[in-house]
């Protein structure tokens, strides 16, 4: 998709040159999303542009990227002082100011366009985000015509919604399974711990390298302030640093400081010692440790330098086993998603759009990366009892006493069915209790309020709501709106009131901030 709108640059390059023309815009850069990888991609920009690797994609941790997904809505910066998440790149690379303009298709973040130092010093305000607006339209009106063309020459291939449930299983995928969701965690301790070692081992910089496959994270914890200067030379210098740095691949990096005040460093300091944290299949760690001193680290050092480096390998072999473990149940749903089509095409897409909305009610009232990341396996898997029972089950659309008292039993088989795969058992029991009421009349035993567990709580939210908008199963699906209200009528009873508050609050947010549609399915 992305090659295909890359071929199209100069109709981007045409539309974006109204920047110029109504903002008075230096440059102008447009992202689009790589659907494969979820990073952004460059596909056109206008202005002077040295075109380099820091820029060409941010991928998916990238600082941007986190803001414009936590912005979601158009913004401009004209004092980054008050984003300090993206402070350091913009400084590093001269801007004053930016202004960035989210595009949405079909109700998500499809790309982003980034505007950079308004001429004269101006300053970004409300009127130049309103002509991004009906510039970013333009360039939406554009993505919908690809859309289109590509939706006629894959009809044979595609029916339906299809495409776009596939498209929600792959970001599902993307925010789950890649190793970069664990740098915030990394970073915490990376810091802490290097802080700790400052009081046995004279250094200046520690320098943190994670290799994987071909690219890099690099996480660089420094006592005194760096320069732009010092920062590029210490990146430039990675390869003679670390013995298995790959001479391909994107660099991402993050800095941190022991003090802000302070003489600069502005060049690598001459002496560094190395040592292999971990290698394991595509995942390498090294460590270096560098000082402005010239004579060598002494032989106490050096051991407080073996002990630190265990400490580390202890870390990340544990990290990398629940990467390992993550990778397992995502192969695990994966594998029984696409069996299921064979007996029950609707079990894939019920499952997948009840993920999605128990993924957002999530991370609506949790910040706890972990949590949401087994509430989204717990949905994609929540109803794999049925298919295991009856799989006609899924394709009746309306059903008869025996069958309801079949489809009591689910949440069991599926727990006999899980106790014989390693899965987290708070998994488990999100699944085994999402058919508990809030008021204490559910099942399997009869739980009531906070005895049930929250990730069970918002499953039961979530499938309550695709089953009445998703797919025809035992009746028609109704509006969003209507949904919503049906939710309002049992808040108290059968779901937990504030939870669906939660998914209305998303619902509404969603809307407001896509294409404008507030009624229907998706």
């Amino acid at each position: 998709m992305i090659k295909k709108l890359k071929e199209n640059e100069l109709t981007f390059k045409k539309i974006i040159f109204q920047c110029m023309e109504k903002n008075e815009t230096t440059r102008a850069l447009l992202y689009l999303m790589d659907e494969m990888s979820g990073d952004f991609v460059l596909v056109a920009h206008y202005g002077y542009l040295k075109i380099g690797d820091s820029f060409k994609v941010y991928d998916f941790s990238h600082p941007v990227v986190e803001l414009v997904r936590r912005k979601r809505d158009a913004f401009f910066i004209n004092d980054f002082t008050l984003e300090p998440v993206v402070k350091d790149f913009y400084t590093s690379l001269g801007i004053n100011n930016v202004q960035i303009t989210p595009i949405y298709h079909k109700d998500r973040i499809f790309g982003f366009l980034e505007e950079r130092n308004r001429a004269a010093n101006q300053k970004y305000n409300e009127k130049t985000i309103e002509n991004s607006k009906k510039i970013v339209e333009e360039i939406r009106q554009t993505l919908s015509f690809f859309d289109t063309r590509e939706k006629k020459e894959e009809k044979k291939k595609v029916t339906g919604n299809r495409e776009e449930y596939l498209r929600t299983l792959k970001e599902i995928i993307i925010r789950f399974s890649s190793f970069k969701k664990y740098i915030p965690a990394i970073s915490e301790f990376f810091i802490a711990s290097a802080e700790l070692l400052t009081t046995a081992v004279n250094y200046d910089i520690a320098f943190l390298s994670i290799g994987l496959g071909a690219n890099s994270i690099d996480l660089i914890y420094s006592k005194l302030p760096l320069s732009i200067r010092g920062k590029k030379a210490l990146i430039n210098s990675a390869k003679e640093l670390f013995p298995s740095r790959s001479a391909k691949g994107e660099v991402y990096s993050q800095f941190f400081y022991g003090r802000l005040r302070g003489d600069e460093i502005r060049d690598v300091p001459p002496t560094f010692y190395t040592v292999k944290v971990l290698e394991k299949r595509n995942l390498k760690v090294y460590l270096c440790l560098l000082k402005n001193e010239k004579n060598y680290y002494n032989a106490k050092e050096l051991v407080h330098i073996g002990g630190y480096n265990k400490i580390l390998t202890g870390y990340f072999e544990r990290l990398f086993r629940d990467y390992r473990c993550n990778e397992t149940f995502i192969g695990l749903i994966l594998n029984l998603l696409e069996l299921s089509k064979k007996k029950a095409e609707v079990f894939e897409k019920h499952s997948l759009n009840t993920a999605k909305y128990a993924r957002l009610i999530a991370e609506k009232v949790s910040d706890d990366m972990d949590f949401i990341d087994l509430v989204t396996i717990a949905a994609l898997l929540h109803d794999i009892g049925i298919l295991l029972i009856d799989s006609n089950l899924y394709s009746k659309t309306s059903l008869t006493h025996e069958d309801v008292e079949k489809i009591k039993q689910h949440t069991l088989v599926c727990m006999n069915f899980l106790s014989k795969i390693r899965m987290p058992e708070e998994v488990k029991e999100m699944i085994k209790y999402h058919h508990e009421r809030y008021d204490g009349f559910g099942y399997p035993e009869g739980l009531k309020a906070d005895e049930i567990p929250l990730g069970a709580r918002i499953i039961a939210v979530a499938e309550a709501f695709e089953t009445m908008t998703g797919e025809e199963r035992y009746k028609k699906p109704v509006s969003f709106e209507e949904a919503i209200e049906e939710l309002r009528r049992n808040a108290g009873d059968q779901f937990d009131p504030e939870l669906v508050v939660a998914l209305e609050s998303v619902l509404k947010e969603r809307m407001k901030k896509g294409n404008g549609k507030n009624s229907g399915k998706e």
